[in-house]
């Protein structure tokens, strides 16, 4: 946690420091802001909500904008239900209901650079994210009518753009955050604005336990992990540590690679070394961290080595890239996923995103895009204003449960305490050469 907190502090003093604004400018430009929005939300101009996402990853931005639509929709026709009661009742017609719009900013114009790929070759990735994230939050605040943004993919990135946010007094629901050393920084002295970001996933501590779960209802006692070396996957492993202890599994051994790229022929020859003899020990399964490309290239070079255990994995391995690349060797892969496909609410969204979005598949990833802004919309019309601080305290504190596509949301403590994972299985399709998911609880 240390170093974690240290280049946390760095940051923030980075953006004390960065340009002359002196504090008093700094609370005159979150004022003037506040006031340009609600001046044009008491007008009845359309609410602006930014969506940062990585544009390679679909779903997230596909999602959020079928939860505009649909909000926008109904709000014509209150709007025209309104005005038909007016003209039977002879009275004047009421004003018309704010509509939404989206401003979508892709991350990975910030996250896949070539700065970025240089120092992450030097060691620095870290400081190179936190950068991109000051970068992104720059581009979302360069909209004087924002005063909410919902999404954020690359969680190293967020915490940069969250101080940002605050300081201009913009509210963050963050899709994809997990940990939980985020939501201490949000609340800490170092924010000028106190409340203002939201976890929407469940902590780390929260899919750490499932994992563990996952072990003891399979009568696993011995587990083997491989990880990229990022800054979540260490927080993570900690946890793993901590929670296996626990449970009495013990931990077989580890190995962890540098994060970026593809399996080089290095990384390869280490892997091959550590999964050889692996596969003839007594390991149950391997909890592998890492992202799509890189976990599928693992899986399926571990196979060759005669690695038959089962892996275990989190939501990189639910995107359609890996389930395309590790192809039959990722059989039976285990992963958490908030996402449950059968209940009634998640098949009628899901006919409604395959009608508007035609070829691309509804997943996790659509529907915390799709939650996202429904639950903002939602705080919004409670509070009956877009002044962040009064929809903050709606949604810590007057609106006790919002019930999404992924369950329940309870965000009292600023990040989701209700929502729980299950488990998904690769296997392979019937009388076909694809592979899917299934329900493996």
């Amino acid at each position: 946690m240390l170093p974690f907190l240290l280049t946390s502090l760095m940051v923030v003093a980075g953006l004390s420091a960065c340009g002359n604004e002196s504090s008093e400018s700094k609370h005159r430009a979150r004022l003037d802001r506040n006031a340009n929005v609600l001046a044009n939300y008491k007008a009845g101009k359309d609410i602006h909500l930014a969506v940062v996402w990585d544009s390679r990853i679909r779903g997230f931005i596909e999602g959020a904008q079928l939860a505009m639509e649909e909000y926008n929709a109904e709000i014509a026709a209150e709007d025209e239900r309104s005005k038909r009661q007016a003209l039977a009742e002879k009275r004047p017609p009421p004003a018309l209901g704010h509509r939404l719009v989206l401003d979508v900013i892709d991350e990975s114009a910030f996250t896949n650079t070539r700065a970025v790929a240089r120092t992450r070759d030097e060691g620095s990735h870290r400081n190179a994210l936190g950068e991109a994230g000051t970068q992104i939050a720059k581009a979302v605040l360069s909209n004087p009518n924002v005063l909410a943004v919902v999404g954020h993919m690359d969680e190293r990135a967020t915490l940069s753009a969250m101080l940002a946010y605050q300081k201009k007094g913009v509210l963050l629901l963050a899709g994809n955050a997990t940990d939980t050393r985020l939501e201490w920084m949000s609340s800490s002295d170092f924010s000028e604005t106190f409340g203002l970001y939201f976890q929407l996933r469940p902590t780390d501590e929260t899919m750490v336990q499932r994992i563990a779960q996952t072990f003891v209802d399979r009568r696993w006692s011995n587990v083997y992990l491989a990880y990229e070396n990022t800054s979540g996957n260490e927080s993570l492993l900690q946890l793993l540590t901590s929670e296996f202890a626990k449970r009495n599994i013990r931990i077989h051994g580890s190995i962890a690679f540098r994060p970026g790229g593809n399996l080089n022929q290095l990384k390869l020859r280490t892997f091959q070394n550590h999964f050889t003899e692996v596969g003839a020990s007594d390991v149950d399964a391997i909890v592998l961290l890492a992202p799509a490309k890189v976990g599928a290239e693992i899986i399926k070079s571990s196979r060759g080595l005669g690695v038959l255990q089962p892996f275990v994995g989190t939501g990189a391995f639910l995107l359609p890239d890996f389930i395309e690349q590790v192809g039959p060797a990722g059989n039976n892969t285990l992963v958490t996923t908030l996402y449950r496909k059968n209940t009634f609410v998640v098949k009628r969204f899901e006919e409604r995103f395959t009608k508007r979005f035609p070829g691309l598949v509804p997943d996790e990833t659509a529907a915390m895009g799709y939650d996202s802004v429904r639950l903002y919309v939602e705080a919004v019309a409670r509070a009956q204003t877009v002044e962040s601080a009064t929809v903050s305290h709606v949604l810590r504190f007057d609106l006790p449960v919002f019930y999404g596509l992924l369950g329940s949301y309870v965000l009292k403590d600023g990040h989701s305490s209700a929502l729980s994972y299950h488990l998904e299985r690769l296997s392979k399709v019937p009388n076909s050469q694809k592979m899917e998911y299934v329900k493996a609880d």
